[in-house]
């Protein structure tokens, strides 16, 4: 790992998903989130504030180390208890059917492989588990999505492997995880290029 991703981007990130543009979007879907929790690319933290009360406990996977000093303060302000491990997306350290719910919030764009990220994800998911997502992606204005497929190599250099044009819904349509409580919208506070959003909940087939 770079020198850049371990202590510089951490807090470029931070910043930017403690925009609070984004709270009320993370607290409604999170409400939906129950029985033993793993919450993938957990970053500095910035979901547990917005985690329903009733939560007590959850795991949480990050690959970047550099992270634990932004998380340390958020450990300190909230009573939930986080299990925190350094690990692969795409090589999840737990066995079989653990998780009754698994998270995702601006986390699937910058996994170097979304699809065996997403096999990992059913592979740890309780065969009546879901999987709450919320996820930027390639805009349906044409001319704003030859932006994000034109600047994309960019945005993967500067942003720790952060795609700006992935599409989704479709992603886990082919993982069978079957989609619904579905919304797209865009987030009008956001930058151009990552304002267009996927937020929902899935199951697998």
């Amino acid at each position: 790992m770079s020198l850049y991703s371990r202590f510089i981007l951490p807090k470029i990130l931070d910043k930017s998903m403690s925009d609070p543009a984004l709270k009320s979007i993370r607290r409604n879907l999170l409400a939906n989130a129950a029985g033993n929790i793993l919450e993938i690319g957990f970053g500095s933290g910035v979901n547990l504030p917005e985690y329903p009360a009733s939560t007590k406990e959850i795991t949480a996977v990050d690959t970047n180390p550099g992270f634990a000093k932004l998380i340390n303060k958020q450990f300190a302000s909230s009573s939930i208890k986080v299990n925190h491990v350094v690990a692969s997306m795409e090589n999840l350290p737990f066995p079989d059917a653990t998780f009754d719910t698994v998270i995702s919030t601006w986390t699937l764009c910058s996994v170097t492989d979304v699809d065996q990220a997403l096999e990992e994800i059913k592979r740890v998911l309780k065969p009546e588990g879901k999987f709450l997502f919320i996820e930027h992606g390639l805009n349906n204005n044409k001319r704003t999505a030859w932006l994000q497929n034109a600047t994309n190599w960019f945005s993967k250099l500067r942003y720790g492997g952060c795609n700006l044009n992935r599409q989704i819904p479709a992603i886990l349509k082919r993982h069978d995880l079957a989609i619904n409580e579905y919304r797209e919208f865009d987030i009008a506070q956001k930058e151009l290029l990552t304002r267009h959003t996927y937020q929902g909940i899935a199951h697998k087939i």
